[in-house]
Parts: structure tokens; sequence; C-alpha cells
């Protein structure tokens, strides 16, 4: 019974022990699984920090790439480009700074003394590899380079050959709004990254971090033989985690060990040691006890950090919409920690710029070492301060802001906390009612009423001018009726605020009333109004005139009154109205004119020679000199007529009646006389004359400030054609300047569009039967109206610079296509038609013989024509220039002769080799005697001079015969051939037959 009691025991003790030990090992299970869990997300935060670590790697240098396709160097390698510029002639110069910008950008981004770029190359947008910098050895130097094309102007493009990834940077160069080229950066990526990989052991990943490509390529990776085969040992219990890698295609692909030394639970000896040690099996329970806390306490931490991310960002967000500008300052050198993004518009920066700039540098008021630190004394001393500081935007426009400034601690350091607030509009009215309260003061300083304003509520004295001064003396702060009214003890039971304000507390106008002071017994007459101050509230004005002679009565009230008006509308030192009563008048007049089918003249009037007089003889005497002016204006206007003086030594006028040229022109004349007569200031003589601009209304219709400007506008020409003048505004003229300036604005887009296109018409030989030249003839591809002739473009930009810019794109191109036609063995002789301004240009031979040198051209396949009627400024400025070309092998044609005024000169002093007899006397030489003697004559001359002859005009075979028989024998015409695009040349020349009656008659003058 013993026995079996103690096996009972033994079999409780084995059972409860055996629970024990299951109960233990299922803890321990869990524990293990909390365990696991919190292991990989330990390692998916750690994987989530390199993946940002390699995009900021990428972002990096897609930023440098892009600033650098925006840099001066390239910009000025393709102005030069743009030019025309060769390589011989300065753009293999340019060429080599940019190389030498890639150059240092390599030396500077370098990771382990290795350049982050193995090689950057320039390709142009047609692929071609324009310059290289790098190791450009390791591949031979590719002719031209794939071109991507991105919505974005810099991205990042993978390349796989089989073998390796291979990572690209693109960046598009843009040049006058096209693209114009691009900048391929290759990216050492086994460099730039391995240090991330070879670190990965410290994040818990051994050895297994890898960077993957498209379609899981292993692009790097951080795996050795030992790790791999760790790997494949533990290959039940690892964890695989791939990342994506932000603004790339890249992941990161990272291994994690979950059982190597984390101390599962999976062997039997372990159980076992477990039964019969039951203290260390307490101990593990315990330890994974605290294993659990603690894991728990890394998901809390997890999970708080994703929270602050998440604040952090919305603040973040919040601080960009702030209206308010919100800065943070290292206090030691004013630096920009960091910004809001109304910061940064407000100055015209990227936060990027911003936060390498300093306080000092963009503070109007702390602009020194040293008054930045007198500031933060004062920032010390206050804790916190609000100041004003004004400068200057990125623009140069002023601005001004109020900054609260505080110190604040960020990651452990002391900072200054900042809010600037725009307050440039409110100094700018401060400013504008300081300047009006000087002017009012002035005004009011001047006049002989005494003149006070006092509180309506407080009736404190204000403000009083010298009159009230001498009367009462300075009562400036106290009640206006112990001072001003000394009879009252109390406010007045007269006083008038009540009669100011309207029901809506709004000023009510001027209320004038009549005031006898008891003590002198002398009488006013007031005159009260209720006037905003420069703090919003309404205060009353009062202007009280001595009224005590009965014969000043009426004289002293007007004058009131009028001290108040010229205020507002008239100008202090000419008593004529201002700029406001005139434009006033103005909108008035117009309505009476349109009323009475009446004409009204808006002159606008500049004295010449004022600066001179009032700079020599000083201020007072030139408002003197301005004052006798506008005398003489009141005495030559009628008295209905508006004088306004406009500022300085410019008037306005506004003249009725004006209802024909005649009667305008008789005012004019008048003004013009009496303004010009001598001026006597301190006995010396002076002379002084006026121009004046006029527009009539309602020839020229408008609001008055058109009219204005077109009046001034007039003023400047009268001026430019030598002062002491009249001009009229012309409406029609002025739309048709607008209209020619933007028919040349649209000219220029088409040159730059390449919308032009050249034409070319055939030259023959009739005696020989061959065709042994062709005219380029400019012509208009336009996208809406199709081919324009060149008579609807040309006349338009004669005179211009643009004139020059095709003349050099018309010489280019066909330079081009005699090129093409050479190298085809067409063997013809181009004629390109050059203006003589172009020709007088500096530089023209030069320029010439670098586009022959850059092309090859044979200079005995072009010809230069210039047109004989056009306008030659200096004849032997363009012989000089006609003779250096003849130098180079390239002649000239003087082309539609016979048409100028001054043939016979032209043909003696210019030393061009052909005569081009116009068309507009050959058409006609078969009918008209007169053409025909003229086309002689021109033959004589040319055979006389020695030059060679081709006649335009040809429109049929007789035509042909006949100049022919009168000793012409070169041609062209729309009888030959008419203009054709170059492509059709060639066959054209092919399948060409001449006339027989040509061969004939040639034949026959041949043998007589």
């Amino acid at each position: 019974m013993h026995r079996l009691t103690r096996t009972r025991t033994i079999l409780f003790a084995g059972v409860l022990l055996g629970g024990y030990l299951v109960l233990l090992m299922g803890l321990v299970y869990v524990g293990q699984q909390h365990l696991r869990q919190s292991l990989y997300d330990q390692a998916h935060l750690l994987l989530e920090k390199q993946a940002a670590a390699v995009s900021y790697f990428i972002t990096d240098q897609q930023d440098e790439i892009g600033e650098l396709a925006k840099s001066a160097v390239l910009d000025n390698f393709f102005a030069n480009r743009a030019l025309g510029m060769s390589m011989q002639y300065g753009l293999r110069a340019s060429l080599l700074a940019v190389q030498a910008e890639f150059e240092r950008l390599r030396k500077r981004k370098q990771v382990r003394e290795a350049s982050v770029y193995s090689r950057i190359f320039l390709v142009d947008r047609d692929g071609l590899v324009l310059v290289a910098a790098g190791n450009t050895k390791a591949q031979a130097k590719p002719t031209t380079y794939p071109v991507y094309m991105s919505e974005k102007n810099v991205s990042l493009h993978l390349g796989d050959d089989g073998n390796s990834i291979t990572s690209h940077i693109y960046a598009m160069i843009e040049y006058r709004g096209q693209v114009s080229g691009f900048i391929v950066a290759e990216i050492n990526l086994v460099e730039a990254l391995s240090t991330l990989l070879q670190q990965s052991g410290n994040n818990g990943f051994g050895n297994m971090l890898a960077l993957l490509g498209p379609k899981g390529r292993v692009v790097l990776s951080g795996k050795t033989e030992e790790a791999l085969s760790d790997t494949q040992r533990n290959a039940g219990r690892d964890s695989v985690i791939i990342v994506p890698v932000a603004n790339s295609p890249f992941l990161l692909k990272g291994t994690v060990e979950l059982g190597t030394g984390q101390g599962l639970l999976t062997s039997p000896w372990f159980i076992f040691a477990l039964s019969l040690i039951s203290l260390p099996v307490l101990a593990g329970v315990y330890y994974l006890l605290r294993l659990n806390s603690k894991n728990l306490l890394l998901q809390t931490r997890y999970v708080s950090s994703r929270q602050s991310q998440k604040k952090l960002r919305h603040f973040r967000e919040q601080l960009d919409l702030s209206a308010d500008l919100i800065v943070m300052i290292e206090p030691e050198t004013s630096r920009y920690l960091d910004v809001n993004q109304t910061m940064c518009d407000f100055f015209g920066f990227t936060r990027k710029e911003l936060l390498k700039k300093r306080v000092i540098d963009l503070s109007g008021t702390y602009q020194t070492v040293e008054q930045w630190r007198l500031f933060l004394r004062k920032l010390r001393e206050a804790g916190r301060i609000t100041i004003e500081d004004s400068g200057r935007h990125r623009n140069g426009q002023p601005y001004y802001v109020e900054i609260n400034a505080h110190y604040a601690r960020n990651e452990g350091q002391d900072c200054i906390v900042a809010i600037y607030r725009d307050i440039s509009e409110r100094k700018q009215s401060e400013l504008a009612l300081h300047q009006a309260t000087q002017r009012f003061t002035a005004v009011l300083d001047g006049i002989d009423a005494a003149v006070y304003v006092a509180d309506m509520e407080t009736y404190e004295v204000l403000y009083v001018n010298p009159t009230i001064k001498d009367l009462v003396g300075d009562v400036v702060g106290k009640k206006c009726w112990q001072t001003i009214r000394k009879d009252q003890t109390g406010p007045c039971e007269f006083c008038t605020n009540s009669k100011l304000l309207n029901e809506q507390q709004k000023p009510a106008g001027t209320y004038t009333w009549d005031y006898q002071d008891s003590g002198s017994g002398q009488w006013f007459h007031c005159a009260d109004r209720a006037i905003p101050w420069d703090d919003g509230r309404y205060v009353r004005l009062e202007v009280a005139t001595d009224i005590t002679a009965r014969m000043h009565d009426e004289h002293a009230l007007k004058e009131a009154h009028q001290q108040l008006e010229l205020l507002a509308y008239y100008d202090p030192l000419t008593k004529l109205a201002n700029r406001r009563l005139f434009i006033d008048h103005l909108s008035r007049a117009f309505a009476r004119a349109d009323r009475d089918n009446t004409r009204l003249a808006i002159c606008y009037l500049d004295l010449d020679g004022f600066k001179e007089v009032n700079d020599s003889l000083g201020h007072e005497l030139g408002d003197n000199l301005l004052k006798q002016v506008s005398e003489r204006l009141l005495n030559t206007l009628r008295q209905e007529d508006l004088i306004a003086r406009w500022g300085g030594d410019e008037f306005a006028l506004l003249i009725y009646g004006q209802n024909n040229e005649q009667a305008c022109v008789s005012t004019l004349d008048r003004l013009s006389e009496a303004l010009a007569a001598p001026y006597e200031l301190e006995g010396c003589i002076y002379h002084v004359t006026a121009s004046i601009g006029v527009t009539v209304y309602p020839q020229d219709k408008g609001d008055p400030d058109t009219l204005l400007r077109h009046a001034d506008q007039a003023m400047y020409l009268a001026k430019q054609r030598g002062r002491n003048q009249y001009y009229f505004f012309d409406p029609v003229q002025d739309r048709q300047v607008h209209a020619r300036r933007e028919n040349i604005s649209r000219i220029a887009e088409a040159i730059e569009n390449d919308e032009l296109v050249l034409f070319y018409q055939p030259k023959v030989d009739m005696a020989q039967g061959k065709v042994f030249g062709a005219e380029a003839l400019v012509r208009w591809q336009h996208p809406d109206q199709g081919l324009l002739p060149p008579n609807t473009f040309l006349p338009l930009i004669e005179g211009h610079k643009l004139q020059y810019v095709l003349d050099w794109w018309v010489l280019k191109t066909a330079i081009g296509q005699a090129v093409q036609w050479q190298a085809e063995g067409l063997d013809l002789v181009v004629s390109i038609n050059v203006s003589p301004s172009t020709i007088q240009y500096p530089d023209f031979a030069i320029q010439l013989m670098r586009l022959i040198d850059e092309t090859g051209i044979n200079t005995d396949r072009i010809e230069l024509e210039i047109i004989e009627s056009d306008a030659i400024d200096d004849l032997d400025a363009v012989s000089a220039v006609i003779r250096q070309c003849a130098d180079l092998g390239v002649y000239f044609a003087l082309d539609d002769y016979g048409t100028g005024y001054s043939s016979l000169t032209y043909i003696r002093r210019l030393p061009v080799q052909t005569l081009k007899i116009d068309q507009t006397f050959v058409k006609d030489i078969l009918t008209d005697q007169d053409d025909l003697n003229i086309v002689e004559g021109v033959i004589g001359l040319a055979r006389a001079f020695g030059r060679n002859m081709i006649a335009e005009g040809v429109e049929n075979t007789e035509i042909g015969v006949r100049l022919l028989q009168l000793g012409c024998n070169h041609a062209q015409g729309y009888g030959i051939a008419k203009p054709m695009p170059s492509n059709e040349i060639g066959g054209w020349v092919r399948q060409y037959g001449f006339p027989e009656a040509w061969l004939k008659v040639a034949k026959k003058l041949s043998a007589a």
C-alpha cells in the first residue's frame, strides 16, 4: 500500500512536472513567435532607412546633373552654336569649357577616392556625342548615344547588356524654349553604393543585403561565399524582406536571420534539461517574459516613431501653408536652419538656396556681423522681441517686414525661431499718409486763417497753425473750450460736432457758421469738417477767418474755401489745376464734345531748356520761371480752356472748340510764340521754348489716360524733330506701327521655327543650250496661309535688324544647297540676294569667309546679288566689301539694273561682275520701243564697262530670240522655268529641252 502510494506520488509528480514542462514549452513557443515578429519588424524598418539612403543618393545625383544642364557654360556653348560658330572659330573653346565643368563635377562628387560618375557625355538632340569626360577608355567612345525623352527634364535610365546593369542619368538641355541636347551621366553604382552594402552588417543583415534592378536582376550584392553557405544552412530559418527605393526602379533586398543565435526551442535535449533543472526553466521563463516586454516596448517605440513622423509631416504642411514667414536661425552665424514655403516664395529663392544664406545676406538692417551681435544681445536681454526690418527682394523690389523672434531648443541646440510678417503695404500707406500730412500741414501753415484740429470726443487740441499760435499760443494737448474759446467753462453749447457726422457716423460735409469772440469782439467765419486722422478716428477741422471788417467779409470767406480746395485740386506753386482736376474735367469734356459734336485738343507740353536754367540759377528762379510760363498760358488761352501743371516743367492743356485743323494750328502757333518770348529773371534775359504733343478727340478715341499717353508720345516726337515744335498724334499711323511690330515679330518666329524655305529659278545660256545657275528666292510656308511670296513680308523688315538675320539665313541655306549639288555633280552657280545694309555691316567679308571655310564650297559656285534700286548709304564702303569678297573668289551681280536713280553711278563705282536687266523692261521689248531702247542701252553699257549681263522676265521663246539678236545670251524667267523647290532642280535640268529657235539664232550669229 505504501509502495502504491509512493508510485502514485511519483506518477503525480511526473504528470505535474510534465504538465509544467508542457506549459513552459507553450509559453516559450508563444514568446519565440513574438520575438521573431519583433525582429522582422525591426529589420524591415532598418531596411526602409537603407532604401531611403539609396533614394537620397540617386535624387542628389539627379539634382546635380539637372543643375549642370542649366549652367552658364552650356548656355554659352549653345548660344555660340546657334550663331553658327564653327569648331575653328570659338566652338571648340566652348566645348573645352564644358568638358572642364564635367571634370570638376567628377572630382567634387567622390566616394572612397573614386568618382561617383564613371563618365559624363554631352549629347545633341540627334544623339551625337559632342564631348565626354571621365573613363572614356573603358569603352570605345561612341559616335552617337541613345536619347531618352521623358516628361521630366531629369530622369534615371537602366541598361542591361546581359552581363551587368548600367545606370545613367539623362538631363534635358533647353535653349530658347527648345530641346538642344542632353547630359548623360553614367553612375558608378559599385563604388558609390558598396559602402552602404559593406556596412549592412551593422543593420542585422550580415552580408545578405542586395540591390535589385528590373526583373529581379542583382545590381549590387553584399553576399560572400561564407554568407552564401550560411544562408543555405539557415534557409528554413531566414526571412527575406524587399523594400522599393523611392524615385528609382531599384529594390533593396535583405535576408534577416531569425533562427541562428536566437535560442529557438527545437532540441529534445533542451526539453529534457528543462525537466531536470527547474530553476533554469524558471529563469528561461523569466527571460522570455523580459524578452516579450522588450518586444512590446520596441513595438511601442516603432508605432510612436511612425506617429511622430506623421505629426511632423502634418506640422511641416501647416507651416508651409501659413501666410506668415516662419524661419529657424542659427544664432552664432545667422544661417537659416529651416524655412517654410511662404518664406521661399517671399524672397524668390528655393528652400535649398535659402538654407545656404544668412540673415545678414538678405537683411537691410542687419548687414554686418556686429549688427547681428547687437540683435542677439537685445534678444538675450528681452527673451522675445519684435522688430522691423527692410531690404530688397531677389528682383530688386523693396520690402518691409515685422519680425517676432525668441530663443528655442532644436535637437539639443539653441536656435532662434522668428515669424516674419509682410508689412510693405502698411509702410507704403504710412509713407503716403505722412507725405499727405506734410502737404496738408504745409498748406494750412501757409494760409492766414486760424486753423486747428480737435478730438471730437475729448475736445483735445491736436494741431494748430501759426495763426492760432499768434492769437492764443501753442495750445496743443489742451481742451479747445479752455484755450481757443476762453469764455467757456465747459464744452461749448454751440459745438458743431453733432453736425459733422451723419447717421452712419461718416463725414456729413462742411458746416459753416459765424462766431464772435467775447473778449476781443472779433468776428470769425468758421468752416468745420470731420476728417479722418492718422489713427482712423474722425476729428474736427476748423478754419476760422476774421470777418471783422465788413468790406473784407466776402473775400475772407472765399479764401477759406479756396485754401481747402487748393489742397485737393490745384498746384501750390502756379495755382493751376493739378492732375486730378484735369483728368476729372477731361472725362466730362468728352461727354460735352459728344453731345455738342465738337472737337477737343488735348496737349502735353514740355519746356525746352528749363533744366539748364533750373540747375544753373537755382530752384527759386526756376519756380519764378514756371510762374511766368503759367501766366503766359493763361493769357494766351481762353477762360473756358483748362491748363494743368503735370509736374516739373510739364503742363497739360484742354482746348475746346477746335473744330478744324487750322483752328488748332493757329492756337498752337500762338502758344509757341508766347512761350518762346524772352523771360526776365533778376535782370537777366533767358530763352525757353516748348515742345507740344497734340491729340484730337474724337478722332483719337479712348479713355483720358490713353489720350494723355498719345499726347505724351507726340510731344517726344516733337522734341526729336528739333524742339520748339508741335506734333499731332496720328491714330492710323499708331495702329500701322503696332501692326508692323506684330508682323515683324511673327516673321522672327517664322525664321526661328524653320517656316521659311528657298525656291530656285534656273538660269540658262541660250546660245550654248546650257543651264548654268539658279537664283535662290525666299518663300514663307505659312502654317495658316500657305506658301507666301516675298513681296508679302520682305518689305516689312526693310531697314530692320531682322533683315540682317534673314540675309544670313538665306546665305547659309543657299550655300548648303550649293554644297549638296556640288557633291551630286550638278554644275550650277547659286545666286544669293543680299541687302545693302547687310553688306555694310562690319566684318561681312570675314563672316562670309568663315562660312565658306566651314562648308567647303568652291567660291565659283556662288554669286551674290545686290539690288540696284535699294538705298545704298555708303557707296565707297559697299565697293570696298565687294572688292574684299572678290579677293575671296566671290563675285557680285547688280540686280534690277535700270530701276534706280543712279544707275550710271552704280555701274561706275560698284565693282560688280554682272548686270541683271530688270524684267519690267525685258517683257515688253517686242511691243514697246522705249523698253527695247532701254534694254539695248543697258547691253551697250555692260559691254562698255566690261560687265557680264543676264536678262530677267523672259516670258516666251520670241523674247529670248530678240535678246540673242541684241547680244544678251543669258536669261531667266517664267518662259524658261518658275521658281521650284531644291529637290526638283536636278530632274528639271536633266529633262529641259532648249527651244530650237534659240539654237538656230545662236548658230547663225556665230557664223556671221
